[in-house]
């Protein structure tokens, strides 16, 4: 016996069989090693932390908040993707000449995804212009896991699981994988996701 749809309940149908769903963008892949890479990449980190100023705006800043990033089967592409993104979080962190253009980019992700003009959300946005730590702060807060099997050199900072458990604080990551990712695995808090396969 099926069970009735709880309220509230948003599944696969939702999105994917919608016409002029707003929620789900179909876009051509980039070629690998690119500047359109890079910047598809930087939207990414820019999205999660735009979901995750509207989740602490509506009062779910104590849940785990997690993006990914669902690339080949190929563990050499998960690192290269891996090591690429945290790249550009630290380098978007460290641009002070680029914070007004970042914080300008999060404001529009957040107005994009807000359905009702989220102004708690974007006072959350403003305070990166008096302050660009916070934006700093928050943008070095995340962390870029590789869920994979590769092994790891005893020097590669390179964590392969979400630790949501481990700790008394909340995470945020960005998780790149193929496989292991399509098993059954619980990404608690999942908001945005890319397929680039």
């Amino acid at each position: 016996h099926s069970l009735p749809e709880p309220s509230g309940h948003i599944d696969n149908q939702h999105y994917f069989t919608r016409p002029n769903c707003r929620e789900v963008m179909t876009i051509e892949p980039p070629e690998p090693d690119t500047e359109d890479e890079e910047k598809l990449l930087r939207n990414l980190i820019l999205r999660h932390l735009a979901t995750d100023i509207i989740k602490e705006a509506r009062g779910l800043e104590n849940k785990h908040h997690t993006t990914l990033i669902h690339t080949s089967v190929n563990v050499l592409e998960h690192k290269r993707i891996a090591e690429l993104t945290r790249e550009i979080r630290d380098g978007t962190a460290s641009d002070t000449w680029g914070i007004p253009q970042t914080i300008e980019d999060i404001r529009d992700l957040v107005i994009e995804y807000s359905t009702d003009g989220d102004e708690k959300a974007l006072s959350i946005v403003d305070r990166f212009s008096d302050d660009h730590y916070e934006l700093s702060d928050r943008l070095q807060w995340v962390s870029v896991v590789e869920v994979n099997a590769r092994k790891r050199t005893e020097e590669e900072e390179s964590p392969k699981n979400l630790r949501y458990g481990f700790g008394r604080n909340r995470k945020s990551y960005i998780a790149v994988g193929g496989t292991r990712l399509s098993r059954g695995l619980t990404l608690e808090g999942l908001t945005t996701t890319l397929f680039t396969r």
